[in-house]
């Protein structure tokens, strides 16, 4: 049987270790990429936590400091104090710190994809009858690590100048024009003035009140008259119901005779019409009636990888499978959170249909409220339009 190989670098961990040894403030340049976990050998690990406990502290980070630091901590019963000094001894500079610790991190990451494969592995051989629990529970294993490989980087507010300052200009020179995709109502436009990049939209309101005919509209507008790309995920119809309804917008011909089939020559002509302009369009629809935000987000990164992006839409929320959490409420938590950093990832708008609670309908005034969202108070959160 072949060897495993555990990815680490211990060169890596010691120039890490001994620059911050040799230049105190350098790790300012690196909290935010390694943990102390990160480290392979446990020396290192423990080395690495004492210092970012005299940082924490604002005290001083020196050999004689970190050793009796550690000393005093009972639970680290390692002999660090040659292997402190050893590692001064051998980092001639602390100038490539960060490309160190970058390299200390991917080693990390690495040997946490043997662990979780190795866990979905021994989750897969068990005697499993639920399948689709055991992807998920893969899913979520492989997903928190990538998780944890993002990292933002800082940016000057310099660096950001021309593109505001562009953007002002064209607002200027359009004023209330839509700056973002169309609604195709000009009433919600002037106020919205389109949807943003990296927004989140949320489209809620009682069962059968019309919320997948208004996002359909949108979507429409957006891929036929805008000319956009436009990806639907359809979790409660099928790819051949969205494609009855965008035939019945766009022609004007009524869903119920698309579906018996009662048309006169005129409406078979406005038909053959739009179902020619949407196979020249760029309009994909994703038939998942059961799906993760880890698969939703898989297939818009591949599609905007393949032929671009400029909108997604999700009907409906409340239909997308999370992972397992203590209750539904945290999980549409963490559904919300996940679908607003797609958003900010993709750079695109995402508009998604949002069920209400009975909340309204009890009250005198029917109006609608903010926390009459369905299963979660994060979702007015983490929206930027409801």
């Amino acid at each position: 049987m072949k060897q495993q190989y555990i990815p680490y670098d211990l060169d890596a961990e010691e120039s890490v270790l001994g620059a911050v040894l040799l230049k105190p403030d350098s790790l300012s340049r690196i909290v935010d990429i390694i943990l102390p976990d990160d480290f392979y050998k446990k020396v290192h690990g423990v080395i690495y936590e004492a210092m970012l406990s005299c940082y924490e502290k604002g005290e001083i980070i020196d050999p004689v400091i970190l050793v009796d630091r550690i000393k005093k901590n009972s639970s680290s019963k390692v002999d660090s104090e040659e292997h402190i000094f050893n590692i001064l001894k051998t980092v001639p500079s602390a100038a490539n710190i960060q490309s160190y610790a970058r390299i200390v991190k991917d080693k990390s990451l690495l040997r946490k994809l043997i662990d979780v494969s190795t866990n979905i592995a021994e989750l897969a051989s068990g005697s499993v009858d639920d399948v689709k629990g055991v992807l998920d529970k893969a899913e979520n294993l492989v997903f928190n690590i990538a998780q944890k490989s993002e990292r933002k980087e800082l940016v000057h507010v310099k660096d950001l100048i021309n593109n505001e300052l562009a953007r002002l200009e064209d607002v200027y020179k359009n004023k209330g024009s839509v700056t973002g995709i169309s609604s195709g109502i000009k009433s919600l436009d002037k106020i919205i003035s389109g949807f943003q990049k990296s927004d989140l939209i949320i489209v809620a309101a009682r069962p059968s009140m019309g919320k997948t005919a208004f996002t359909l509209n949108i979507a429409y507008n957006a891929s036929i008259v805008q000319k956009k790309k436009v990806l639907i995920f359809s979790l409660e119809m099928s790819d051949s119901q969205i494609f009855q309804r965008l035939v019945s917008l766009g022609s004007q011909v009524s869903l119920s005779k698309l579906k018996n089939g009662f048309l006169n020559e005129e409406e078979w002509s406005r038909v053959g019409l739009i179902t020619s302009r949407l196979a020249d369009s760029d309009l994909f629809v994703a038939d998942t009636p059961t799906i993760t935000v880890m698969e939703i987000r898989a297939l818009c990164r591949r599609l905007k990888a393949s032929h671009g992006l400029d909108l997604v839409v999700i009907d409906y929320m409340q239909l997308i499978k999370g992972y397992k959490s203590e209750s539904r409420q945290q999980e549409m938590s963490e559904i919300s959170r996940s679908l607003k950093g797609l958003a900010r990832e993709l750079d695109v708008p995402i508009i998604v249909a949002s069920q209400l609670s009975r909340a309204p309908e009890q009250r005198a005034d029917k109006h609608p409220m903010l926390s009459d969202l369905r299963d979660s108070g994060a979702i007015e959160q983490d929206a930027d339009i409801v």
